[in-house]
């Protein structure tokens, strides 16, 4: 988790920035820079943004969190933020693995030299 303001500022693009906070260019990039920094309630919305904890508009509707328990429309099941980062890194670890074993296919159906 980014501790930093300033560096959390540094994460979003200066347009990104603008659009979230509704503040000016000069501004956006003064929060980046370091000679101002943003409002408590900005920053609150920045880490939440930062964190993955806004559901993007993609994600069906319905799903809340209620605390750290992401709950669906149903109330069934709920995930904690551990099963989510968990879900996560298995995800990117498969995707991995999926590439490499296209490599090493490739590699294996190439005639030896």
């Amino acid at each position: 988790m980014i501790k930093d303001t300033q560096t959390l500022c540094c994460w979003f693009s200066i347009q990104r920035l603008c659009d979230l906070l509704g503040v000016a260019v000069a501004t956006a990039k003064c929060y980046q820079n370091g000679k101002a920094k943003p409002r408590p309630g900005e920053i609150t919305l920045l880490r939440l943004l930062y964190d993955g904890k806004i559901m993007p508009e993609s994600w069906p509707g319905g799903m809340k969190f209620r605390g750290d328990l992401l709950t669906t429309p149903n109330e069934l099941e709920s995930l904690t933020w551990k099963e989510i980062e968990t879900y996560r890194w298995v995800l990117g670890q498969w995707h991995w693995s999926n590439q490499k074993l296209v490599e090493l296919e490739r590699k294996l159906s190439l005639p030896n030299s």
